[in-house]
């Protein structure tokens, strides 16, 4: 064997760091994004999530993580220069200005004007809400001003105060008193309308800047000493550990953590742990005049002069040329038995970091060129090269192998050490195994698809994967086998791939995203699935989850407990990988929560123990409505659109404008460009959610009349979905010709022509009708005329002549017997009744007895000429009749008469009476018949009888009544019946 060459390892210190530094990850904010202006004075949170920033000359800013929106005097602002912010419970924006105050409540801009005979200044430094929504303010000229809930303002009158008092900050305490800072006095506490101090600047010898109220109702006393904590039940203070700090205010995160703005940058106490926060750890070292942090445990700084920004995350941090890390750029990353991390550059040789410090390697030419580089059980530390074969590190030694010593081929690609302690050499041109002793080489001679190597790993137990340019691989039991996998996974070039613990194999293309192979399927995912890139570097497995390097930075792909891909997570600049790539190669897993990546700019430590999920969820809302093909907006309705999005409860829209567009935002500043939206149209078909999309708005063609309501939810980052939808109700209203009402005239008119149609058609047919009829009435009286005269004179000639012959018989026979004359005389009698019922038959016949009158004075005759020879008084008499002709239906006339008649003859033979009436009442379309006596009564038998039955049943035939009344003092018989007059 050809004996091993050694280097001697030289260290060299690129220089002692104070502590462990790094860059933390700051995301600026100036005015080329935006940003009205780059002196940022203060910052607060409104309740949609947007921050407003007060500038030193730019006005206001709005920010959604996305985008600015500014307000200055042009908008009606009353001065550029806003010293101090606030958002008020009722969601209005208050700024406090170099020339007054002003309100923004959304629709408009309120202005309050302080001009003072104190001062010529109108300028306020400081605003604050109380308890109870009062605004309190610093007075120009000193003092405090006030604005009740009704917007009226005054300057309060405040004993124990010098008016001349400049008033710097504001706070109130749990018991509603008012505590601030006086720029030359100290720290007051307002009871009522007496101040009172409680440090004295004098006392003090410094001066007070700053206050802030914790949960347990201390006070936290900014100075230009330090820090100060004063506990006003007891009226103790005492100093905490920032001696001869400049303190200008104070943000408290809990009961352990704070921070605070100083005169050179910002510090973080965290369990007793200071950090300074400047230049070196990537803040501006132009001064920072504010610190918040937002509800979703984001910080943001306003600087003196370079804008805003936002520490956003920790889980990364980095280590750059400014850190001592010079050998760029890094390859590879491993880690020692001493907890070394070892950086490989590809031209600038070997350094590591031993936590504090970076320490170069000093290199010959041979180890300049590092290509990978893998830790044995051991410790010892293996590196690949470029044209060099590797190199074991023993003992501040570097021992090299070659082709010479039975490697395969000098030029490496990666290195790898199995669970058996064996080592793995890929390279372009075959695969080396390395026990420690000897080399066996494997190529396309021996077993393998390619000799170019793109990876090896472990897989199952006890086997290890080799991945080829045309093949995959596994080595186990000292035997080599092929995996049977679908070739078009080897239709693009592949750079990396692993078996992750639930025996899925995971790759990772040059270009084409990542596919996973498990149960004999493939899936792909790549950016269009939330990938940051599709060309990977490395996969590497974290925690049940993937970590893969990319293009683009750094993605985790989140995986259930089926190993399926439930969602894909991007790091990049927002969570601290701000030079957004990896290098192929150079990731390490240090232990289960720590993570190195390399590029070119450095090293990225990911910790995710320093990663918070942000269960904050995001504030969705509907941002604006507008029609596709029209240049309207919300306005052109009439409908007042608050600026803070307060969307009316519902727009009526033209059946023309159904052609919309819905804008919606959902608010998450911690990393807005990943905020995921669904939403739904509730009336529209189906109204089912849509799939999640980062797009912000929706189009909506052709919307056919309906009541429609529009919901959309987000998530933010970490999957976490709002729970309550923004909604935005609408309704587009359907043409006049589709409205209710015009179905409803419409149908009216059809029924009212229909029925107009029908009317006439009616009228046709029942003027033909009564033509007929008038025509068949007429042949019908003709025709009863003519009947009754005809029955006239041949029946009453023949019943006369009868009569004649019965007397002519009487006259010859002179002597005739008892019997013959009976005879004679019988037939005399109903010749005569014939004749008499004939005459009533006949006259009935005559259609002019088919009238009222006729038929009162013929029964009436008959009364007459009944009772004419008995002892009864017969009266008659017709009220109302006047000369009126009421005809009646054909067939009464016959009816009434034997209803009267049959009556009459029961009167005669039965009652005994004195006196009998037979009375006419007529009014207007009724009339009634009444034949009356003072007789004995009807007993009831009669009553039941069959003369009174037939009676009664000829008026219900004409559809009329017969009533009978009768009492021992007599007996009334009413027929009563409608009639239609005719003149």
């Amino acid at each position: 064997m050809v004996k091993k060459i050694a280097f001697i390892l030289i260290l060299s210190v690129v220089g002692k760091l104070e502590g462990l530094t790094q860059s933390y990850n700051f995301i600026n904010y100036d005015i080329s994004d935006g940003l009205a202006h780059d002196r940022v004075t203060d910052i607060c949170e409104d309740q949609f999530g947007n921050l407003w920033l007060a500038t030193a000359g730019g006005g206001l800013s709005k920010f959604n993580g996305i985008t600015f929106e500014n307000y200055t005097i042009k908008n009606g602002l009353e001065s550029n220069y806003v010293r101090d912010i606030l958002n008020d419970k009722r969601g209005n924006i208050w700024a406090a200005t170099a020339e007054g105050i002003s309100k923004l409540d959304g629709f408009q801009i309120k202005n309050f004007r302080l001009d003072s005979a104190r001062s010529n200044d109108n300028s306020v430094n400081v605003i604050f809400e109380s308890s109870n929504g009062e605004i309190y303010f610093s007075a120009p000229g000193g003092g405090l001003g006030k604005i009740d809930l009704n917007d009226s303002l005054s300057i309060l009158d405040i004993q124990g105060l010098i008016p001349t008092d400049r008033i710097i900050d504001i706070d109130e305490d749990s018991n509603g008193n008012i505590w601030f800072v006086s720029a030359i006095r100290g720290l007051y506490m307002l009871e009522n309308t007496k101040a009172s101090l409680q440090l004295d600047n004098s006392i003090f010898k410094g001066y007070l800047l700053s206050i802030e109220r914790d949960s347990i109702n201390e006070l936290w006393v900014g100075s230009n000493k330090g820090l100060l904590k004063y506990e006003p039940q007891n009226g103790r203070s005492h100093e905490l550990s920032l001696n001869n700090v400049f303190v200008k205010s104070v943000e408290l995160i809990d009961s352990t953590t704070y921070w605070l703005v100083t005169a050179t940058g910002a510090i973080k106490v965290e369990r007793g742990q200071v950090r300074t926060f400047g230049l070196r750890e990537g803040l501006t070292d132009k001064g920072i005049s504010s610190i918040l942090e937002d509800r979703e445990g984001t910080i943001w700084f306003g600087s003196d002069g370079d804008g805003l920004y936002k520490l956003a995350s920790e889980s990364f941090l980095f280590y750059g040329k400014e850190h001592g890390l010079t050998n760029l750029p890094i390859i590879t990353i491993t880690e020692d038995s001493e907890d070394n991390i070892w950086f490989g550059s590809f031209g600038n040789g070997l350094s590591y970091f031993d936590g504090q410090n970076f320490v170069d390697v000093s290199q010959n030419e041979s180890l300049n060129y590092i290509t990978s580089s893998v830790t044995a059980a051991d410790g010892t530390i293996w590196f690949g090269s470029r044209s060099s074969g590797i190199y074991e590190s023993q003992n501040d030694t570097f021992i090299n192998y070659n082709t010479q010593d039975g490697l395969v081929y000098d030029a490496t690609r990666l290195l790898y050490v199995d669970k058996n302690a064996n080592l793995w050499i890929g390279t372009v041109n075959g695969l080396s195994k390395y026990d420690g002793k000897n080399f066996i080489n494997f190529n396309e001679n021996n077993g393998l698809s390619d000799n170019v190597i793109w990876g090896v790993s472990d897989y199952g137990n006890d086997g290890v994967l080799i991945v080829t340019r045309s093949g995959f691989h596994v080595f186990k039991n000292n035997s080599l086998t092929n995996l049977d996998l679908p070739q078009s996974l080897f239709s693009n070039r592949i750079n990396t791939a692993i078996q992750s613990t639930n025996g899925a194999l995971w790759i990772g293309y040059s270009g084409h995203g990542i596919a996973r192979v498990a149960d004999d399927s493939v899936n792909y995912f790549t950016t269009s699935d939330g990938l940051s890139s599709d060309l990977i570097y490395s996969i590497i497995e974290q925690d049940g989850d993937l970590l893969i390097g990319n293009e683009r930075g750094v993605d985790r792909i989140v995986l259930n407990e089926d190993g399926d891909v439930e969602k894909i997570k991007r790091y990049g600049r927002i969570e601290g990988f701000s030079n957004l790539q990896t290098t192929y190669g150079a990731i390490f897993k240090q232990d289960a929560n720590k993570v190195w990546f390399g590029n070119d700019k450095g090293v990225f430590l990911y910790n995710a123990e320093n990663e918070k999920v942000n269960r904050a969820e995001p504030l969705v809302y509907i941002r604006d409505f507008k029609l596709v093909y029209e240049d309207n907006s919300i306005e052109d309705y009439d409908v007042k659109l608050n600026a803070w999005f307060n969307i009316p409860e519902t727009i009526q829209l033209n059946y023309s404008d159904n052609n919309i567009v819905i804008e919606y935002f959902g608010s998450s500043l911690r990393n807005p460009e990943e905020v995921l939206y669904k939403y739904r149209l509730v009336g529209l078909e189906g109204g089912k959610w849509s799939e999640s999309t980062t797009r912000r708005e929706v189009v909506y063609t052709n919307l056919k009349p309906n009541e429609y309501q529009f919901e959309v939810i987000a998530s933010n980052s970490d999957g976490i979905w709002s729970s309550n939808p923004a909604v935005f109700k609408f309704t587009v209203t359907p043409p006049f010709w589709q409205r209710w009402w015009f179905y409803v005239v419409v149908i009216t008119a059809f029924a009212a022509l229909f029925k107009s149609f029908y009317d006439y058609r009616v009228r046709i047919k029942l003027n033909k009708f009564l033509t007929v009829e008038k025509i068949r009435n007429e042949e019908q009286q003709k025709v009863r005329k003519r009947m009754a005269r005809d029955f006239h004179d041949n029946l009453g000639n023949q019943l006369a002549s009868i009569s004649v012959y019965v007397n002519l018989i009487n006259l010859k026979l002179k002597s005739k017997s008892e019997e013959i004359d009976g005879l004679l005389s019988n037939i005399q009698k109903h010749t005569n009744s014939l004749f008499s019922g004939t005459k009533d038959f006949i006259w009935t016949m005559d259609p002019d007895s088919d009238e009222l009158n006729e038929i009162y004075t013929y029964i009436k005759d008959f009364g007459e000429d009944l009772f004419e020879k008995a002892p009864m008084d017969f009266y008659a008499s017709a009220n109302g009749l006047g000369d009126a002709k009421i005809p009646l239906p054909s067939g009464w006339s016959r009816q009434l008469v034997l209803i009267f008649k049959e009556a009459m003859t029961n009167v005669l033979k039965h009652s005994g009476a004195s006196k009998v009436e037979l009375i006419l009442n007529h009014y207007g379309e009724e009339f009634e018949i009444t034949l009356q006596d003072n007789g004995s009564g009807i007993d009831e038998g009669a009553k039941k009888g069959m003369g009174m039955k037939s009676m009664k049943n000829r008026a219900k035939e004409i559809n009329s009544s017969l009533e009978v009344e009768s009492n021992k003092k007599g007996t009334k018989i009413r027929f009563r019946t409608q009639v239609n007059v005719v003149n």
